[in-house]
């Protein structure tokens, strides 16, 4: 059951990633402190990172990645929508945010940087895009059949 709604996250593509680039990325911003500069040469590597750039570890490293996220999305959506106040709600994205960003830089060879570079990169590069839901999609059959 699990392996068919991240097969149904990963089926999304474009649309998950970019989701999920928003989150990473609010993440990254609450847990640490970056300057305007920094944040330009992060939207600069991204937008020069290539297809050919990216090996197939880095790939499967994304994936894992990625499914944790959308993992944590996927809990923290209704304790969001349950919040009755903005401070509640803060909280909750704080902490969900706390996850997202401990889950990516928990995988081996990945970090947030790359993460979300590599995202934005997939928003404009549809070789990409494939390439990373291939990866996700066999990294959700992996997953699944472990479970089972």
């Amino acid at each position: 059951m699990m392996s068919f709604q991240y097969k149904s996250v990963a089926l999304a593509t474009v649309p998950a990633l970019a989701t999920i680039a928003g989150s990473a990325s609010a993440a990254l911003a609450q847990t640490t402190s970056k300057t305007s500069d920094e944040a330009a040469t992060n939207q600069k590597s991204a937008s020069a990172l290539q297809t050919t750039d990216i090996s197939n570890a880095k790939l499967d490293s994304f994936a894992k990645a990625y499914l944790g996220v959308s993992k944590i999305k996927q809990e923290y959506t209704p304790k969001l929508k349950q919040a009755k106040d903005d401070e509640t709600r803060q909280k909750v994205k704080l902490e969900a945010s706390r996850k997202m960003v401990e889950t990516v830089n928990g995988v081996d060879g990945m970090n947030v940087k790359e993460y979300s570079a590599i995202l934005a990169s997939a928003q404009s590069n549809p070789k990409l895009a494939r390439k990373l839901t291939e990866a996700i999609n066999h990294s959700s059959d992996k997953n699944g059949e472990a479970g089972k």
